[in-house]
Order: C-alpha cells, then structure tokens, then sequence
C-alpha cells in the first residue's frame, strides 16, 4: 500500500502551490503517458521535459507563475455552480478535497471534490461551448479520445483511494440537458498498473535528473 500524505490547503492558496512544487500532479500526469515515437524506450520526449520541469522547480524552489486567462476564470467561476447542480440532480454529498501525495512516487493531486455516496473522484471541466460539445462526443472513449482528462481524474481516484472516477462538463450557456453532462467509470487495476509503472520510470528519471544536476 502507498503511503498517502494529506496537505490541508485551500486550492489556489500559497500552501497548495507549495505543497506541488516539483511534484507530478494529477492536473498535468497524462504528460507521462503519452507514448514515445522512439521503439523501446519508455518516456516520450513530452514525459522527459515535464519531468525536467519539475527537477527545475525542486532545485529553484519557484514555481512557472501562469497567468489565469478569461477561460481559466470562467471555470473557476462556474465550478462550484456546477457541483451544486450535480449535487441537486443526483442526491449526491460532494465534500472539497484536500492535496494528497504519495512521496515514494514523487506524486500528488487534490480534484475538483469527493462524492460521498459513490466514494467517487471528481473533476469538473467548464469549457467555452465549442469544447464542452466537443468533448461530450469525445468521451465515448475517454481514455482513447481524452487522455488529459481520463488520466487526471484516475490520478485523483486512485490518491484518495476512491471506488469511481466521475467527471462532468458543464455550460450555463446551454439550455438543456446538454449544459450539464457526467461520465462515470469504476477504477480499473489494469489502468492503475499502466499509470504507476510511468509514475515509477519518471520518478527513477527525476531522482537521475535531481542528482545530475546538483553534482554539477
């Protein structure tokens, strides 16, 4: 069993940037799947420079400061209209999160919340409506057609040790049913095993990376 560490901190606060410093996080870990062009190796070119990303953050101490555009804000400002939406239409308990890392994996993630009633992860995505249409059709096959989001909420799932992945979309700007669609899927091991051997080579790379550097 992997060893999980709670970091109590509000999303977006000082504490939680901290608490990600140089760490793969759940927002950004379908980086590490994406397959490599080169035959027998492990990483991808992406995979190795995320990986370089996080051993610069670790020997600056300073985090790549990203401007939160108009996009960025309007889900931010929709999120928590949504999951009392969700909330309302299913009967459902959605509880905040908090940050949890397994250390030995230099891995960590927080979600969007915790439906109680399903011992579900949850991430919520409020798209412009071009995108949220898009990715309604898309999610037929989410681990096929939308990896960035397939393997970000299985990260939160598997972090907090839940029994199903649920994620939802939703578009205010949608008057009907469309506005406010949820795909749900239970944790496969077979999944798991697939992220955690990438988590184990990307870890063993940044240890190899840390040292590197820090010898120069």
């Amino acid at each position: 069993m992997d060893a999980r560490i709670i970091i109590e901190a509000e999303q977006r606060s000082e504490g939680w940037h901290n608490a990600r410093l140089g760490m793969f996080t759940s927002s950004e870990i379908y980086k590490l799947m994406t397959k490599p062009k080169l035959k027998g190796e492990v990483l991808s070119e992406g995979a190795k420079t995320y990986i370089l990303e996080k051993v610069a953050e670790s020997l600056t101490g300073i985090r790549e400061e990203v401007p939160t555009t108009k996009a960025m804000q309007w889900g931010i400002d929709n999120e928590p209209l949504a999951k009392r939406h969700l909330a309302r239409l299913n009967n459902w308990t959605i509880e905040e999160t908090s940050f949890i890392k397994i250390e030995s994996l230099n891995w960590g993630g927080s979600g969007d919340g915790w439906v109680r009633e399903l011992n579900g992860a949850l991430e919520v995505k409020c798209l412009n409506t071009v995108n949220h249409l898009k990715e309604i059709r898309d999610s037929e096959d989410l681990k096929a057609n939308l990896p960035m989001r397939f393997w970000q909420v299985l990260s939160d799932a598997y972090l907090r040790e839940c029994d199903v992945a649920v994620l939802a979309w939703f578009d205010p700007r949608i008057n009907s049913s469309l506005g406010l669609f949820t795909k749900q899927f239970k944790i496969e091991e077979s999944d798991i095993n697939e992220l955690k051997e990438k988590l184990k080579y990307a870890y063993d790379e940044f240890h190899n990376q840390l040292e590197y550097y820090s010898k120069l």
